[in-house]
């Protein structure tokens, strides 16, 4: 996970990822560790995670 996360520089206590719930369930499958999307949000959740909001950017110069 270590390379999937970054911070918010706003609050110090909440993590991001850049993995899907689904990715992660995965990887997990991958080490003989099955746990399914719901397990994965909650262990998430309580491990300081949250979810990344998608940055809206301003598109100046735009063609269109």
């Amino acid at each position: 996970m270590n390379d999937h996360t970054a911070g918010d520089p706003m609050h110090k206590d909440v993590k991001c990822t850049n993995l899907s719930r689904r990715k992660i369930s995965r990887k997990l499958k991958g080490l003989s560790t099955p746990a399914g999307k719901n397990i994965v949000s909650h262990l998430l959740y309580e491990n300081g995670y949250r979810r990344r909001k998608p940055q809206k950017k301003a598109n100046y110069g735009s063609t269109r």
